[in-house]
């Protein structure tokens, strides 16, 4: 049996976690890459498990479980929880923001709608707002920067439910808030004659995300410039994203809205020289 190699199945991991992300930290080396790396083959790990079809509850209620015993000091020679734990640690991460991610995870298995943004935020804290924490705790940064790296979060995996609801309706989940979705006297994917009226609540949605990145846009200045490269370069792939889809709001249905690869790197080397 070919021996599996750890290093190599938490880079695919990552990569197929976001591709933006994966390219946007190429340029990392040493501890800081391979840190990483850790944390979003572990985030993407789970994911994985409540994404299955059908979802994968009894695996994923045993990786909660190997995680809190992790905690509690047992060794598992499962490297993709013992590398987190050990990253965990080292880099002091509040094992409430662990907690809060599994929770967001967990609801993914029964809990498909929301029906206000301040209840889908109360979701993407866990989902997203501490992706942004742990990152921070990742490069170092001072604790100001936290309320810019939760904004950060929460900004990037909007967009990725704006782009999504296609997917996310195949999967019966939808995290356009409801109330939303009915203030413009629509549905999705949208009702023929109804297209219009999407169109309308989707750029809502995206004016939502901009001023969320707005916010968070103001907080790069307090990142390291060697990590406010990927930052940076990963804030303005979504940006684009959002303007792709904001220009024609139906291209959701018809494709997967994501920049190309030539593109991100080449979005990396112009953050690196110019920042």
């Amino acid at each position: 049996m070919k021996k599996i190699n750890a290093s190599e199945e938490k880079r695919k991991l990552f990569k197929k976690s976001s591709t933006t992300y994966y390219y946007s930290s190429l340029f990392f080396t040493g501890q800081i890459k391979s840190d990483v790396f850790a944390l979003y083959a572990f985030v993407r790990y789970a994911d994985n498990l409540v994404d299955a079809i059908p979802p994968k509850k009894i695996e994923f209620s045993r990786f909660c479980k190997k995680v809190h015993q992790a905690y509690g000091g047992k060794v598992l020679k499962d490297h993709i929880i013992d590398d987190f734990i050990e990253l965990s640690h080292r880099k002091k991460f509040d094992k409430a923001w662990t907690n809060a991610f599994l929770s967001s995870m967990k609801a993914d298995l029964t809990k498909h709608h929301y029906k206000t943004y301040e209840e889908l935020q109360k979701y993407m804290y866990g989902s997203a707002n501490v992706i942004g924490l742990f990152m921070s705790a990742i490069f170092n940064s001072s604790p100001r920067v936290f309320p810019y790296a939760q904004a950060q979060g929460e900004a990037m995996q909007f967009i990725n439910f704006i782009r999504d609801v296609q997917e996310d309706f195949e999967l019966g989940r939808q995290y356009i808030p409801e109330d939303d979705v009915k203030k413009f006297n629509t549905h999705i994917p949208p009702k023929p004659g109804e297209e219009e009226a999407f169109c309308l609540l989707m750029r809502s949605q995206i004016d939502k995300y901009r001023k969320i990145q707005q916010y968070a846009n103001k907080g790069h200045k307090y990142i390291d410039k060697r990590f406010r490269i990927m930052v940076k370069t990963s804030a303005k792939m979504y940006e684009w994203t959002a303007d792709q889809i904001y220009r024609d709001p139906l291209i959701v249905f018809r494709k997967k809205v994501k920049p190309a690869k030539w593109y991100v790197i080449a979005s990396v080397i112009r953050h690196a020289l110019f920042s």
